[in-house]
């Protein structure tokens, strides 16, 4: 993709063109879908801080989505992109899909790791999902020896059934890890 940022000299990156192009056609029959609801985003909001919005948009506090055991992580919420903000160790990320095409399949995965990350499938590269069920898979990140701390790295999980191909960009950035955990 020969693109650039808003310069016109630098070389533009998944953030700036995400996924990559919609193909249309495609588009009517994805194979998998990744479902989220509106208590899902409230459960993301409290993660990142913003625990007065939530409590105003949705009736609810965060520490009642915390006791129904919705997950606050902001990584952990349930869109096609993985991303990773402070990666100082080992860290699992968890996606739930859909299948929409009808047909029980099995996918199988390929990993484009993003540099200076190993990446490992949790449960094997490939993943059965019944037809109009769910299935779920889990990504371990790991940084290994050529890390460029502080830096964001980008990679991508493929899902493939042969009929269907489902790309979610990943995004991680390394930090140091803490060694010490002291109050402000």
């Amino acid at each position: 993709q020969n693109l650039t940022k808003e310069n016109g000299i630098t070389p533009a990156d998944p953030f700036d063109f995400g996924a990559g192009h919609a193909v249309p056609n495609k588009a009517t029959n994805p194979g998998l879908t990744y479902d989220i609801n509106n208590l899902d985003y409230f459960a993301f909001l409290c993660g990142v801080g913003n625990r007065a919005f939530v409590l105003s948009a949705s009736g609810y506090s965060c520490d009642a989505f915390e006791a129904a055991n919705y997950d606050t992580d902001p990584s952990q919420l349930n869109l096609p992109s993985l991303a990773i903000g402070e990666l100082s160790g080992t860290e699992t990320l968890y996606r739930e899909v859909t299948d929409v095409s009808g047909s029980a399949s099995v996918y199988t995965a390929t990993i484009e790791a993003p540099a200076g990350v190993d990446v490992t499938l949790v449960g094997g590269n490939s993943m059965s999902v019944p037809a109009n069920g769910k299935a779920a898979y889990g990504l371990t990140f790991k940084p290994n020896q050529s890390a460029v701390i502080g830096q964001w790295v980008f990679g991508a999980i493929t899902w493939s059934d042969g009929a269907h191909t489902v790309r979610s960009p990943i995004a991680v950035r390394v930090v140091p890890p803490k060694l010490i955990d002291a109050p402000a």
